[in-house]
């Protein structure tokens, strides 16, 4: 990520236990002028060379600690399965909805230090920060957002998922629904992605159908 890359975008989602120090000092100036970050658990932990980096405690308000990982395989198909760690219970912000949820994954305890707490497990330590800085705001989870999402979704006979739950998919949307306004293009089935492409020429919209059942009644 670079201050040029950057000045498209008005919020961005990032995860992943390392990143270069210049992405997350880059990503600190950009929320200070505006920006929103979305980050769940671990992300910039450690640099490019795995050495811990206080530019990301900075830029999220908060330290982040290990606690736990599910037992288990991790792929997308198998998360329905694992069991449980914990709960979270996020409470509801101008960017966040009141929202209990199983922690699956990946699971870190946060220390607040500039942030604010907006999210506890079940022994009442913080699992979710949002700091602001500037113009602009960071939050963490220490969850993975993806999974949890992908954890309460009911499978069929071939182990395709049959749709999500809402009030997940609002945990992760906020923040974009909140900054850029309604989207441009939507679709009335939760496993149909559409993605709109806007040129001088022209307008396209890519329709990708995840739910393995073509042809269902969608607008």
């Amino acid at each position: 990520m670079t201050p040029e890359k950057l000045k498209s975008y008005r919020v961005v989602y990032i995860n992943g236990l390392s990143m270069t120090r210049d992405s997350i000092r880059a990503l600190t100036d950009w929320v200070k002028a505006g920006g929103i970050v979305v980050a769940d658990a671990g992300t910039a932990m450690y640099d490019e060379y795995n050495d811990p980096m206080e530019e990301a405690v900075t830029l999220f308000g908060a330290r982040q600690r290990t606690e736990a990982l599910s037992p288990g395989p991790l792929h997308p198909i198998d998360v329905p399965d694992l069991t449980p760690l914990d709960k979270l219970t996020v409470s509801a912000t101008e960017l966040t909805p009141a929202i209990n949820l199983p922690v699956v994954g990946l699971k870190t305890v946060l220390t607040a230090t500039t942030g604010k707490p907006i999210g506890t497990y079940s022994n009442g330590a913080c699992g979710a920060v949002a700091n602001q800085l500037g113009k602009g705001k960071a939050l963490l989870f220490g969850i993975q957002l993806g999974h949890a999402y992908r954890q309460n979704a009911p499978r069929d006979t071939n182990d395709f998922p049959t749709t999500y739950t809402k009030e997940r998919r609002e945990l992760v949307a906020l923040p974009a629904d909140r900054t850029v306004g309604p989207r441009r293009v939507e679709y009335t089935e939760q496993l149909v992605e559409v993605t709109l492409f806007e040129h001088a020429s022209g307008l396209a919209v890519l329709v990708n159908d995840f739910s393995y059942a073509p042809n269902r009644p969608a607008t």
